[in-house]
């Protein structure tokens, strides 16, 4: 599998449609974590990542697992059936 079919995969819905979510919190990931690296190499030493680092990353993370808990409900992704559509059982 390329980098670009693994990437497309990870910001695509269990039906195939891209998710703005997934795509959300993978942008939060890269500039918050790409920021502190940045400043890192600016800086010349290691540099504390800050709580509202962690916070906006574990935040999306938190967001983006509850959002797919509630569409998949309890079975979680071993009872999805796309022919279903989508929301709670």
């Amino acid at each position: 599998m390329s980098a670009r079919a693994a990437l497309a995969d990870a910001l695509q819905c269990q039906d195939g449609g891209w998710s703005c979510m997934r795509i959300t919190t993978l942008l939060v990931c890269v500039v918050v974590l790409g920021m502190w690296v940045a400043f890192c190499f600016i800086e010349g030493r290691f540099v504390p990542i800050s709580w509202e680092m962690v916070t906006l990353v574990a935040g999306s993370q938190g967001a983006k697992a509850a959002q797919l808990r509630f569409e998949l409900g309890r079975g979680g992704l071993a009872s999805y059936d796309p022919s279903e559509g989508e929301g709670l059982r």
